[in-house]
């Protein structure tokens, strides 16, 4: 089974892995850029090659330098992130063993303490400055040496005329050797040339003329750091520490001539040794593999600690283990390197180990005064225990105060990350400092250049979409320029017809896109298609407006197309045009649906269909052979009570109708037998259609009961005889009818009905109480030998009757109708003081 690895050892392998990943990285780019020779043309050799004179490269390049700047500094962060969470699950794993089981009945306060994750420290860690520049802007500065470096590899190249696949390898073997590029430079070009690069060949002290050996020893030196730092602010709230001890590396050697690791000194064996807890320790100098590890307080001072937590009280301070003084080598080592010190400060490049402890230092070299222990010795000695108690209560608050301004402080600087233009690096430096008030001022100060920035990116937001997404990649005025161009541009436009603005806009985002004539040509593109497609939805807007102007002009009494025109109409108050567009069509096919069957009505309606249709004028004969099968099974199939219930209806009538037709029964009647009556007449007549078309015919007291009928349609009687043709009336009850022309019903206003097949109307003769058949008893087989006088048929309630011609002959009013359909209304509408009592 693999030995588990230490956390010093997973910390190395992971440096390890990040170093390879930023070596994969810049091969993989000195790669493409070889690629790009291949598109170089009309090179001469009296030129120096830079990508700025072939504009179709420069594009490509920034590209290329850009993708690899952000993939370095994602590697970095990553690997800071990373680390910093090793450091935590170290001391995690380091406070466990310490406490054991009395972890679990720690409080929240102390359990806070104990395990902080400090994850604003780490965000400020990575939005601090360093010689006045941030980690994003110092990886540029990488990126901008390497595509230097990647010029000049390209002009001996091209002047040497290999391929691409051996430049590739040439560009690549000069990562690691810039010396001999250079050298290469300044023979091909002389001492002028080289003057230009000047920069990239004196790059300063303790930096690489490489790009990538810059990038590799930023990335270790970063990440390395992340992981110290954040050890080292974990150890300072972990009061069983009491101190650290520095030790060197297991592997403390280099490889000598003979190709063997041999141990060497340095400044590593100098300063070994133990220090104060506060001292920070991040390294003596770049890809230092020394370490520290925690110095605790004995066994004995552990066992009384752990009780004190427990009881709700604070740890004792002190320990006989505890490291209070730098150690006296460090002391000498840094009185012999004074001057230098003093030099280093002065140009602002002082060893992190001397800048992270100058405060510390510089007190190793004060007189001797009291140490905290023994100030915080006497000063507890006086205190009371009310005075204890309340100390301990400001404690907690004030945690938590700082606690809640901490992280407020950590997510302003994530927000602000996500604003280019916005520098952090106030308040990551109040972070590092710890003040409280500072970090809270700053805060503020930063939240208030936040929202500025959101209020500009919102005033630019409506013409150019995504506006926060762009500004990650251009300048603010960049944009605002942008912005301003459009906006003239579109200020053209006005007043043209919509499908002309539309032509347009497309013109100019495609005009754009073609030219690339500025850098910010993709902002005005998507500005231009986001206009083009606001033009295009008020286009289909006009269309939903015409449509719905349309169809609300269609008459129809259908509640689908009533409801969709409603739905269409909140949909275009509501701007949701594909809800209004659903409903259109919903509309539309109703339409349709009815203006087709409204041509299928008017062929059921014609005249030859009419005069074709039965209409007994003999004794009766017809009408029963056409109609006795139908009553016959409707009868069979009926059910007692039904049978009941339309077999009473046929002599006593008035208790069913009058409530149906809106008027009062003056008899008496419960409710629940008014809705018995009819329900089973209703669910009778429902199983009985007229089998093909035939003509009936009634007879009315007087004109009134038109008019009735009429009202009950929703229309008002006109004054004129003749305006009735055209016109609807409804029976709101049952309708009695004679089979047989002239029979029956015989009064002042004829009313002569045409229905077509399918009508729902019950033959009542066989059982009718005024005919001539076998009453209640019929079996439904019996058939008839002789006919009453009415003859009667009994249509559904609620037929409606469209009036097709109205005339008077020998002092009758003759009107002649034909059924349109038949509407069962809900019961509701019939008043409970109409039905009886």
């Amino acid at each position: 089974m693999p030995k588990k690895l230490t956390y010093e050892q997973k910390h190395l392998r992971n440096l390890l892995r990040l170093e390879k990943r930023i070596d994969k990285l810049f091969q993989e780019a000195a790669a493409r850029v070889a690629h790009l020779s291949e598109s170089v043309e009309g090179f001469s050799a009296d030129d120096v090659f830079t990508f700025d004179k072939y504009p179709y490269l420069r594009n490509r390049a920034n590209k290329l330098v850009a993708e690899l700047n952000n993939a370095v500094e994602t590697t970095i962060f990553d690997g800071v992130r990373l680390e910093w969470d090793l450091a935590n699950e170290k001391n995690d794993a380091l406070a466990r063993s310490v406490l054991g089981s009395a972890v679990e009945h720690l409080d929240g306060t102390t359990r806070r303490r104990y395990f902080a994750t400090n994850a604003g420290a780490c965000e400020a860690f990575l939005a601090r400055r360093e010689r006045g520049l941030n980690l994003s802007e110092r990886v540029w500065n990488l990126s901008k040496q390497f595509k230097e470096e990647m010029e000049m590899g390209l002009d001996l190249g091209l002047r040497d005329g290999i391929s691409a696949v051996e430049m590739s390898r040439t560009l690549r073997r000069y990562l690691q050797n810039p010396t001999a590029l250079f050298r290469r430079v300044r023979d091909e070009h002389g001492i002028l040339h080289l003057s230009q690069r000047a920069a990239a060949y004196h790059p300063g002290r303790g930096v690489y003329r490489s790009a990538y050996k810059n990038a590799r020893r930023l990335t270790a030196t970063e990440v390395n750091i992340a992981y110290r730092t954040a050890d080292h602010l974990r150890m300072q709230d972990l009061d069983f520490v009491v101190g650290v001890e520095i030790q060197l590396s297991e592997n403390h050697t280099c490889l000598g001539a003979d190709g063997k690791p041999h141990r060497f000194h340095d400044i590593c064996d100098d300063l070994k040794g133990k220090y104060p807890k506060t001292f920070k320790f991040t390294g003596w100098h770049p890809h230092c593999r020394c370490y520290a590890t925690p110095i605790l307080k004995t066994e004995e001072e552990f066992d009384a600690d752990t009780q004190r937590i427990l009881q709700g009280e604070e740890p004792t301070e002190g320990s006989e283990n505890a490291v209070d003084e730098l150690p006296d080598e460090f002391k000498a080592w840094a009185k012999e390197n004074e001057p230098r010190l003093e030099a280093a400060k002065a140009r602002g490049t002082l060893p992190y180990f001397v800048r992270d402890n100058d405060a510390l230092i510089d007190g190793a070299f004060a007189p001797k005064k009291k140490t905290l222990l023994e100030i915080a010795e006497e000063r507890h000695a006086k205190r009371t225990k009310e005075e204890e108690d309340a100390i301990r209560q400001r404690w907690a608050a004030r945690a938590k105060e700082h606690a809640e301004v901490k992280n407020a402080a950590a997510e302003t600087i994530k927000t602000a990350a996500d604003f280019g233009e916005i520098d952090a690096s106030g308040l990551a430096q109040a972070v590092e400092s710890g003040q409280i008030a500072k970090i809270k001022a700053e805060t503020t100060k930063l939240q208030s250049a936040i929202e500025d920035m959101k209020k500009a990116e919102d005033e630019l937001s409506d013409l150019i979409p995504d506006a926060h997404k762009w500004h990650k990649e251009f300048t603010l005025e960049e944009l605002k320029s942008t912005h301003a161009a459009v906006q003239k541009k579109l200020s053209g436009f006005e007043g043209l017809p919509l499908e002309k603005q539309a032509d347009k806009l497309k013109f100019e985002a495609q005009w754009v896109a073609d030219k690339k004539k500025y850098s910010t040509w993709k902002v005005a593109e998507s500005a231009y298609k986001s206009q083009h497609a606001a033009v295009l939805e008020k286009i289909e807007w006009q269309k939903v407006g015409v449509q719905l102007d349309d169809l609300s002009s269609f008459k129809t009494k259908s509640p689908i197309f009533k409801q969709a025109i409603a739905d269409a109409k909140a949909a275009q108050e509501k701007g949701d045009i594909a809800k209004a567009k659903e409903a259109i069509e919903i509309a539309e096919k109703k339409r349709a649906e009815l203006e087709k069957k409204k041509v299928k009505n008017e062929d059921i309606f014609s005249q030859e269909r009419k005069d074709a249709a039965l209409w007994d004028i003999g004794d009766g004969r017809r009408a029963n052979d056409a109609h006795f099968p139908t009553a016959s099974k409707t009868w069979i199939k009926a059910t007692k009570l039904e049978k009941d219930k339309i077999w009473e209806y046929t002599g006593k009538y008035c208790c069913t109708n009058e409530p149906l037709q809106g008027r009062a029964y003056f008899g008496s009647q419960t409710k629940t037998e008014f809705l018995s009556r009819v329900k089973n007449i209703t669910s009778y007549i429902e199983k009985s259609e007229l089998s093909c078309d035939a003509w009936f015919n009634r007879g009315d007291d007087s004109l009134d009961v038109v008019a009735s009928r009429i009202r009950f349609a929703g229309g008002v009687m006109p004054k004129k005889l003749e305006d009735l043709v055209g016109m609807e009336m409804q029976e709101g009850g049952f309708m009695s009818t004679a089979c047989r022309r002239g029979a029956g019903f015989n009064k002042k206003v004829t009313i002569n009905i045409f229905a077509p097949k399918g009508t729902k109307a019950a033959y009542v003769e066989p059982f009718s109480q005024y005919g001539l058949g076998f009453g209640r008893n019929w079996d439904g087989v019996q058939q008839l030998t002789t006919f009453g006088n009415e003859q009667e048929m009994l249509f559904q309630r609620g037929t409606r009757m469209r009036i097709t011609k109205v005339y008077k002959n020998n002092g009758r009013i003759y009107i002649d109708c034909e059924v349109v359909g038949q509407e069962l209304k809900d019961l509701k509408y019939v008043k409970d003081f109409h039905i009886g009592y």
